[in-house]
């Protein structure tokens, strides 16, 4: 029996939270074509729809990944490690500059932003384009090059503004130290 590719506007329920979430197990192995980020956005994906500890899939990718020098593979660890640790602060961010909710976005594209956020206001040593645009490349493979244009420029103006980004103020202190 030969089996059907799925498209992307395929539904299926999502047993995390009982929504429905396009399929993109089809589309995942795509993301390697992307290098580190694309193998961090992956993995993103897998620990939040996995039981798998973190820990696991890392070391199963490093492990997968041995053409990877010691750069890549600190990158791609940094990655991971650092969107799952800043996800509320970074989820903050996206939420007060994407048109829409942001929790209504598609997995892939959520992870992405968050990985190329990451960089933008955690690391230093890689410039902000060069993360906006590996993740362009990857949310045109989860969506298409619309897409992927308007959520580039959401990345662009929070490069921009990174200095004016509003946190939560003191005073509600559960949000302030959540983020």
């Amino acid at each position: 029996m030969q089996s059907q590719a799925r498209t992307e506007d395929e539904m299926t329920p999502d047993p995390l939270n009982s929504q429905v979430t396009p399929v993109l197990v089809d589309r995942v192995p795509l993301f390697e074509q992307e290098g580190v980020r694309g193998v961090a956005v992956r993995s993103l994906l897998r620990i939040d729809n996995t039981s798998t500890a973190a820990e696991r899939i890392v070391r199963n990718e490093l492990e997968a990944h041995p053409e990877w020098n010691e750069f890549d593979r600190a990158l791609y660890q940094e990655l991971v490690f650092g969107t799952l640790r800043w996800r509320a602060k970074l989820d903050w961010v996206l939420t007060g500059f994407y048109h829409g909710e942001f929790s209504k976005c598609l997995p892939a594209v959520q992870q992405a932003l968050r990985v190329a956020l990451y960089q933008i206001l955690m690391i230093s040593k890689i410039p902000p384009q060069q993360a906006i645009d590996s993740t362009a490349r990857i949310i045109e493979r989860t969506r298409n090059a619309a897409y992927a244009t308007a959520l580039v420029g959401i990345l662009r103006a929070i490069a921009r503004n990174v200095g004016g980004i509003r946190y939560p103020p003191p005073d509600q202190l559960a949000f302030h130290f959540s983020v």
